[in-house]
């Protein structure tokens, strides 16, 4: 997944590792104490069942985040200065007219 879709995507605060995670910038859940005040939550138990972790395990951050939704909403196209598509295949309109993008 980091070579392939977070380094090209430059998804630098992305990652599986818990550890790495919990010292970088990406969101933590919040919720409210007793008294109704919004705090971040205990975060142990992440460290004991995976399936509680976000989005199957992925921390990011909010920009990260940002640019994985873009290229998503771009049918998998990359950054301009990155290969024409994630896969590796050029944009249907490219590869109609036989040429690349």
């Amino acid at each position: 997944m980091r070579a392939k879709v977070f380094l090209p995507l430059g998804m630098t605060n992305t990652t599986f590792d818990f550890a790495r995670a919990l010292r970088g910038n990406v969101a933590q859940p919040h919720g409210d104490d007793p008294d109704g005040k919004t705090v971040r939550a205990r975060m142990d138990l992440n460290e004991s069942i995976v399936p509680a972790r976000p989005a199957g395990g992925v921390w990011t951050s909010a920009r990260d985040l940002s640019k994985y939704v873009a290229m998503e909403l771009a049918k998998g196209a990359l950054p301009a200065a990155q290969a024409p598509r994630l896969g590796g295949e050029p944009p249907r309109a490219a590869r109609a007219s036989g040429r690349r993008r």
